[in-house]
């Protein structure tokens, strides 16, 4: 009698990592949109008062949102914040940074003061 084959030996199944399920988003708890925050140049003349507003988007819901830059009083809330410095001289056209929080989340942004001489001429004309 013959003697029979002895069955083949299956070869081994390649191992495959685990296909990654797609991140389900709550619907309770979608994710916020990033924190973005931006301002533009602002003129003041020398003795008067450079006012910078800064727009804030995005960040978490119902949390609080605040703005915080060296030099400047700030007010107001999200969306905007104004941002004010007093009696500008020529030594204060530079720029300037600010910061945005929401939550644990800051972003940083610039703005640029320029300070102008401020006169007005009267013309008298003695006819």
């Amino acid at each position: 009698m013959p003697a029979e084959a002895a069955p083949a030996e299956a070869a081994p199944a390649e191992e495959s990592a685990p296909a990654e399920e797609p991140q389900q988003i709550d619907p309770e708890f979608p994710k916020p949109d990033p924190l973005t925050a931006s301002a533009a140049d602002v003129s003041a003349p020398e003795a008067g008062s450079a006012v910078a507003y800064v727009n804030v988007a995005g960040g978490i819901p119902d949390t609080p949102t605040s703005v915080v830059a060296d030099g400047f009083d700030v007010t107001g809330a999200a969306p905007t914040f104004t941002l004010t410095k007093k009696n500008v001289g020529f030594g204060d056209a530079t720029k300037y940074s600010f910061t945005a929080t929401c939550g644990e989340e800051s972003i940083t942004g610039n703005f640029s003061v320029k300070v102008f001489i401020f006169s007005i001429c009267l013309f008298s004309s003695n006819s």
